[in-house]
Order: C-alpha cells, then structure tokens, then sequence
C-alpha cells in the first residue's frame, strides 16, 4: 500500500472511530446517575471511629472507579512491527458493589452493572515496541481518564514460541474538580497467532495486571473532638489533602481473543479483579495496519 493511499485509509479509519466514539462516550451536558457528589459522601460531623468507617469506604470506591476507568485490552503480547499501528474502540461492561453504602452515598442512582467506552490509538516502534493512548469515560458521568501506554514484546513472530509482551501505562482521572486520580498499571501477557486461510487469524492470550491508584480529593470532613473539653468542639479536616491520599494495589488476570481479518479487528477480553471481587467484560472493533 503506498504511502498517500496509506495516508487516506488512516483519515477514514479515524474519522469512522470518532462518531463511534461521539456515539459511545456520553459527554454529558447535565448530572448523570453516576456522577460523584463528595459533599454528600463527607457531610456530616462525625467521631473518630465513624472517620475511619467513612476512609474505608472511600478507599473502596475510589478501588472501584479505577476498575471502570483503568487500563483494558492486555493482549496480544506480539507487537505488530515497527511501522503497525491500530486504532480501536472498546466498550466495557463492569461489575461495582452498587448496594454498598459509599456507592449510595456518592452517586445519585448508582447500578450494579456500569458501562465505560474507550478510544485507543496504538503505533509500532522499533525493537518490538509500542506506543500508544487512549480516552476513556465512564458512561452517565462527568468522569474522563486519559492515558498513556508503552509496551515491549519480549518474544515476537517465532512459530512454534508463544508471543510474550509487557506494557505500563498511565492514566489520569478527569472531570471532577474535587478528584486527584492517577492509575499506573504494569501488565504482562502470553498470546499465540494461528492463521486460517490466508486471511484471516486467531489471537487467543492470557495476561496479569498490577495497578497502583493515588487518589486524593479536597473536600472537607467536619468531626467532633471527642478529647475536647467542651463536647461541641468541631474540627476540620481537609480530608484526603496532598498529606493524607488513598493509595490502592490491584490485581487482575484476563483471558482474551481477537480475530483480524484483511485489515479488521475484532476482539473480546474477561477480566477478573481479585482484589474487589469483581468482574470486566469487553469488547473491541477497529482495524490495524
């Protein structure tokens, strides 16, 4: 394929995954069931013990949000060449603990399936590289994250030898003023590429996933001094402020497939997290080149 006509394929390639991305990633122009309100989450004067109670439960929802908003899609390990590159949307369906008190305290009507959509743009490099980005926003929320990826395949192309890659990424969570969020995932995963036909393949791949999330938020917590000499002392705390952060590992393993045909991709992905008990299934369309 020479390099204009290369160069035409990319601008409709990206302009198709654009209106499926308008489609698919709700911008929305007015409150949504999920969106976050941590004024209602902290309001109230409450002891020390009730403190701790409420810290607990942040930490798991803040767990939760980075489910739905981190990193997808962990295969194939092969890296596609240094001049390949794909561009794909991804659509999520994600298991949250919506009867859990902090999920009816911070959103207005949460439910227990959530559903996220994902524009990813990926881009060979040499030495079995790659480089990649990718927009994500949880659906009926204000909540964006916006990442970036760096993947290396450790064994690539061999015949009879499993694919074996690696990949970091970094996302930032946006769209809530009162949030500091930063997801920072380390995957591997093992794929292997049997061909049917001459046209077309079949990628199946295991992988492992670590995040790490640092979550900070800037509204105030109100407490009553139980040491206090007068009992109506209140004190105020910034909770969550720069000295005090959520900090939260993560674990997950995932089994995926994708299957390319001429230059179509389509591909699904399970994902199972340990760490909170829940699940993350998705699927993905685009082309690769």
């Amino acid at each position: 394929m020479g390099g204009t006509q290369r160069q035409s394929v990319v601008r409709v390639l990206v302009t198709a995954l654009l209106v499926l991305a308008t489609m698919g990633l709700s911008l929305p122009a007015f409150a949504g069931p999920l969106d976050l309100h941590l004024e209602k989450f902290f309001a109230g004067t409450q002891t020390t013990a009730l403190q701790a109670v409420r810290q607990e439960g942040y930490n798991s929802l803040m767990r939760e949000i980075g489910l739905a908003l981190g990193p997808r899609m962990l295969g194939p390990g092969a890296s596609g060449g240094p001049l390949g590159y794909s561009a794909t949307f991804e659509s999520s369906w994600i298991g949250i603990h919506d009867k859990a008190e902090y999920w009816q305290k911070a959103a207005d009507a949460p439910k227990s399936l959530v559903t996220s959509g994902q524009l990813r743009v990926r881009k060979g490099l040499p030495h079995q590289a790659q480089i990649g980005t990718v927009l994500t926003n949880l659906n009926d929320s204000d909540l964006w994250a916006f990442g970036a990826e760096l993947g290396l395949s450790l064994i690539d192309g061999f015949k009879y030898i499993p694919d074996l890659g690696v990949r970091a990424s970094l996302n930032t969570v946006l769209g809530n003023s009162d949030v500091d969020m930063f997801i920072v995932g380390a995957d591997v995963a093992i794929s292997k590429s049997f061909g049917i036909a001459g046209v077309m393949t079949l990628e199946p791949w295991l992988g492992y996933s670590m995040t790490y999330t640092y979550v900070g938020t800037h509204q105030l917590l109100t407490f009553a001094d139980e040491h206090a000499v007068r009992p109506d002392v209140i004190v105020v705390e910034e909770f969550g402020s720069w000295g005090n952060v959520s900090e939260a590992l993560g674990h997950r393993a995932a089994v995926g497939l994708r299957t390319v045909v001429m230059r179509a991709q389509l591909g699904a992905e399970f994902m199972r997290s340990f760490t909170d008990g829940l699940n993350v299934i998705t699927v993905k369309v685009g082309a690769e080149f």
